[in-house]
């Protein structure tokens, strides 16, 4: 508890500087890379509306990524107010649909139609239901960058037992939005 450096605090605390150091290059190398898959999905996205944007491959698409991640970056660079506001806008804009979902399907849920190939015997190139779910997660896991960002600045916390708490009911609701969104 008393760690306040994130992930390369606790890399760096259990196995000394150059495991802490592997471990920040690495966590930033995500970042950035997870950054890259984000925008070209974005703009494969946009590409099925309109076609300059292609696959996320264009050199519109390119053009339109650079734009979106440098306005993030000025925006950062204005001050913590902002980027507190632009954080708790696009926490709302995944939380509420995602919230909605579940509230749909719970209402909307048949469980003869989810049950009627749940071991993927009439659909093969599908799979189990399981394998689905599992086969979703995978793809999602990106859902838990960040859980550990608390912890870097726990030193702040009125309570520091309060970083731990709120790490963990974050990480209990994420991972129970991400299941019942999968199923």
């Amino acid at each position: 508890p008393d760690l306040d450096g994130g992930v390369y605090a606790y890399a760096k605390a259990g196995f000394g500087d150059y495991m802490g150091f592997s471990s920040a290059w690495g966590y930033w190398i995500s970042a950035w890379l997870g950054n890259v898959g984000y925008f070209v999905l974005l703009f494969s996205t946009l590409g099925y509306f309109f076609p300059v944007f292609g696959e996320g491959n264009t050199p519109a698409a390119v053009i339109g990524a650079s734009i979106l991640l440098w306005a993030v970056h000025f925006l950062v660079l204005r001050g913590i107010k902002e980027a507190a506001f632009i954080n708790l806008v696009t926490t709302v804009a995944k939380v509420v649909p995602l919230a909605l979902f579940a509230l749909i399907c719970l209402f909307a849920f048949k469980l003869d139609v989810f049950t009627a190939d749940i071991w993927g015997v009439g659909t093969p190139e599908l799979g189990s239901v399981m394998n689905q779910v599992r086969n979703m997660m995978l793809v999602t896991v990106w859902v838990f960058i960040g859980i550990e960002g608390a912890s870097i600045f726990s030193s702040r916390a009125e309570k520091r037992s309060d970083v731990g708490k709120a790490t963990v009911i974050g990480f209990v609701t994420v991972l129970l939005f991400l299941v019942l969104v999968n199923v």
